[in-house]
């Protein structure tokens, strides 16, 4: 079973804007791209106004016992800010929830500051998926936690929430019915 997680900035705050790609209009490929590509439907701006809240999002698969990040991305604007952890402890507390008891994921081999992060939370590689990324051929880390209920794990999660909330305050995270807190 697929769960997903989008997070928004709240009311007040600064809008995250994304810059639209430039493509040359003499650029060969760039031209043939726009006239193949299916016209997008007009949007209403209210539809428009949700999607530029968006800071942030994740994913997790869950297969019998095993909860399988699929992707946490976050606006390069939050970056840095606490956003891609909150969505990780939020896929964590969904994980526990379902009744998942390791949690699994590939990152990209260049990614330090994403490994660093999981380390945290006892993820540990435990193989390498050669070529695994199409866009460039960059090999994959995978990565293993500890078992969910482990006492090591249980207390890297405590610890690395206080520390959360001493960062950026008090979040909720919605996911269907269920609502997980983390207090500041």
């Amino acid at each position: 079973m697929a769960h997903y997680i989008v997070v928004r900035r709240l009311g007040d705050q600064p809008e995250v804007r994304s810059e639209a790609p430039q493509d040359s209009s003499n650029d060969l490929i760039g031209r043939i791209s726009r006239f193949l590509k299916a016209p997008e439907p007009p949007r209403s701006p209210e539809l428009e106004e949700e999607l530029r809240s968006i800071v942030g999002y994740a994913g997790i698969w869950v297969m019998t016992d095993e909860a399988h990040v699929t992707t946490i991305a976050s606006h390069p604007e939050v970056r840095g800010k606490g956003v891609g952890e909150l969505l990780l402890l939020a896929l964590i507390h969904r994980a526990i929830e379902v009744g998942a008891r390791w949690m699994t994921l590939e990152v990209r081999a260049s990614n330090s500051v994403a490994q660093n992060l999981y380390r945290k939370y006892t993820f540990k590689e435990m193989g390498v998926r050669r070529r695994y990324y199409s866009d460039n051929g960059e090999d994959a880390l995978v990565m293993w936690t500890d078992a969910l209920d482990s006492d090591t794990f249980q207390a890297a999660l405590e610890r690395n929430e206080r520390k959360l909330s001493e960062h950026i305050g008090s979040a909720e995270v919605r996911l269907g019915s269920s609502v997980w807190s983390l207090h500041g």
